[in-house]
């Protein structure tokens, strides 16, 4: 899916809550640091990672003293500003976090599917973050999902992850099946025809990846 809009920034990799970062024609800092910009959830990345700059007509890139540094096309940055084209790649901290600079009016919209942060307990699915948060139970049940994404997850999965305080055998199948369906009423465009979370048949059930 495309849409037609002004010099933006795609989020190819990395969570901000966004899978497009408007410029409109002002700076803009990017980090991990709660006075930025835009704030991404990454490991690596400083506090004050990178700066966006608007000069005239264009728009420059620089580092702001990073730890784990920066790149633009795979070229380290440094704190000397470097100009923008259409479609250059920007690297924070080796590729935890990727960002392709867009001015030809054209955004692709990529669903990025089911994201979880372990350490905030948040989730997101197409960076939307999900609120209220999921209960603790429901959490723990999609973080072994996570575990297992694109694999066969079992019950006896689940169940330990959802029930730790219940001995082997005790959890029974409608219970985390119920589970399920509120994750899917949560997380799930139709929860009545999932694309996430799909049922493995006598055995559990799968995380996916969007199409």
């Amino acid at each position: 899916m495309t849409a037609k809009l002004p010099e933006r920034l795609q989020v190819k990799k990395g969570n901000c809550g966004a899978s497009v970062i408007p410029l409109e024609g002002k700076s803009l800092t990017i980090g991990v640091a709660s006075d930025v910009d835009i704030l991404f959830e990454a490991q690596y990345v400083s506090r004050r990672h990178i700066c966006i700059d608007r000069i005239g007509d264009d728009y420059y890139v620089r580092d702001l003293g990073s730890t784990n540094g920066s790149s633009v096309n795979g070229k380290e940055l440094g704190p000397d500003s470097v100009p923008l084209k259409n479609g250059d790649i920007i690297e924070l901290a080796s590729g935890e976090v990727q960002l392709e600079f867009r001015s030809d009016g054209t955004v692709y919209l990529t669903p990025r599917g089911i994201e979880i942060n372990r350490d905030s307990r948040e989730v997101s699915v197409n960076n939307q973050i999900i609120k209220p948060m999921l209960s603790s139970k429901l959490f723990d049940i999609l973080a072994v999902l996570d575990i297992y994404r694109g694999k066969a997850c079992s019950k006896e999965e689940l169940a330990s992850a959802g029930w730790p305080e219940r001995s082997q055998g005790e959890v029974s199948d409608q219970e985390i099946d119920q589970s399920i369906r509120r994750l899917r009423k949560r997380l799930e465009p139709n929860p009545s025809n999932p694309q996430y979370i799909v049922t493995i048949r006598g055995y559990g059930y799968r995380l996916d990846n969007p199409d």
